[in-house]
């Protein structure tokens, strides 16, 4: 993944309090992002109790050049603390991901950028996603389910938001 700070491609928006049980994983799966041009993670971490913080701060000194860490003073909660992070995020695209989700995909950032790029009239996409349970292992389910269209306008989502964070 190659990085400009000044004018990223993407900027990877990622809150998180008391994950340290997934967090390198959520990182990890950022940083193995390719074909997508410039990158940056932005990380909003929220006064966690656990070792969270001293995980996030071990990895933006090893990736200065493609981490930056938003570090609350106190806690904010998650609309705060989403806020502020997003506030600092420089890409053209913006992605989520939450410090307790990752990808799978070491393409995801670049087949949605072609999607972006070639669809300049989408304000946004998303993918399914699955879930897993706490070895990692996927437990079977999906979502959005399989009635969702793969298409959806604003009022659609109003109804029916069928979005989830580490898709977008």
């Amino acid at each position: 993944m190659s990085l400009r700070l000044d004018n990223p491609t993407v900027s990877v928006l990622m809150i998180t309090y008391n994950h340290e049980k997934y967090i390198e994983q959520a990182i990890n799966s950022v940083l193995c992002q390719s074909g997508v041009g410039s990158v940056e993670l932005v990380i909003g971490e929220d006064c966690s109790t656990d070792q969270t913080r001293r995980i996030v701060q071990r990895y933006s000194e090893k990736y200065a050049d493609q981490i930056r860490l938003i570090l609350a003073n106190k806690n904010q909660g998650p609309g705060r603390n989403f806020r502020a992070t997003y506030n600092s995020c420089r890409g053209k695209y913006i992605a989520v991901l939450e410090g307790d989700d990752w990808w799978v995909d070491s393409s995801k950032l670049a087949r949605q950028v072609k999607v972006m790029e070639s669809h300049p009239e989408y304000v946004g996409c998303f993918h399914r996603v699955k879930y897993c349970n706490d070895r990692g292992e996927w437990d079977g389910r999906m979502y959005p389910p399989d009635d969702q269209a793969n298409k959806a306008e604003f009022a659609d989502l109003l109804d029916r938001n069928s979005i989830q964070t580490c898709s977008g």
